[in-house]
């Protein structure tokens, strides 16, 4: 759809320029996030397993996250788990310190798209 295209772009843009600003060396505000809650996820993919074939483990990783966003894509019950998996996630923060974004599975990740929106944002414009 239109609005998955673009949200791609938007995540995709907000990526690809804090890379570029990283690499010459700008001090930027980054988004950041750290791992899911293991004991949410634990719980929620405990859950899903009694619907779908999801191996349960201890701990899950990105990965094992988008194989399951994978397995429930287009399903009808996909929003619901969705917003199931979100609330596992831990909220993003904005930090001159870059740990990556745990969510979006991204090792650089800033925001630039939306300066009348966002003071980080407007931050990172008046950085360049």
């Amino acid at each position: 759809s239109a609005e998955n295209l673009i949200e791609f772009f938007m995540l995709t843009f907000n990526e690809e320029v804090t890379k570029h600003l990283t690499r010459l060396g700008l001090k930027l505000i980054f988004r950041v996030d750290e791992k899911a809650n293991q004991m949410k996820l634990a719980r929620v993919m405990s859950f899903l397993a009694t619907k779908y074939n999801i191996k349960l483990k201890e701990t899950y990783s990105k990965e094992d996250i988008r194989k399951v966003l994978k397995l429930i894509k287009g399903k009808e019950e996909e929003k619901v788990f969705n917003d199931m998996l979100i609330r596992c996630m831990s909220r993003a923060a904005f930090s001159p310190v870059n740990i990556g974004h745990y969510a979006t599975g991204k090792d650089v990740y800033g925001m630039h798209t939306s300066p009348i929106r966002r003071a980080t944002d407007f931050i990172n414009q008046c950085i360049i």
